[in-house]
């Protein structure tokens, strides 16, 4: 006779071989292995793309600061007024933020000033969600 634990296990919900806890575990492991490689491999590609559509070393330095003093005030917002709880909804909208401003900056090339906040903000984008990642990942 099966009892309620043997179909508790049978099901889909309470399958010992992949539960849901790895799957987001597995999930999480994944993005944090792929986001590390990723902002590495944009914020190095990034300049050369530039320098590809013509700008010139000084502008691109100019850039570089104006993305060096946002991602600092970011810094140092999150440290002053971050919050130690985390939701989902809040990692999930940062990391989507990441992903779009990453995509804007080659649609910003026309404008040396939109350029450069999209992508301060874009540079400054990967604190909190790398933050986020790692709280949520150390603590599953």
């Amino acid at each position: 006779m099966l009892t309620e634990k043997d179909v508790f296990k049978l099901s889909s919900t309470g399958s010992s071989r992949f539960s849901s806890g790895k799957f987001v575990f597995l999930s999480f492991s994944a993005e944090a292995f792929v986001s590390g490689f990723y902002i590495a491999v944009t914020r190095s590609i990034t300049p050369i793309f530039l320098v590809a559509n013509g700008y010139k070393l000084v502008s691109i330095l100019s850039i570089n600061i104006v993305a060096g003093f946002i991602s600092l005030l970011l810094g140092l917002l999150l440290y002053k007024y971050g919050s130690r709880s985390l939701s989902k909804l809040r990692l999930l909208s940062v990391h989507i933020l990441e992903r779009i401003l990453w995509f804007l900056i080659p649609l910003t090339l026309n404008s040396k000033l939109l350029l450069a906040l999209v992508y301060g903000l874009a540079v400054a984008s990967t604190l909190p969600t790398s933050i986020y990642m790692q709280t949520t990942f150390l603590t599953s």
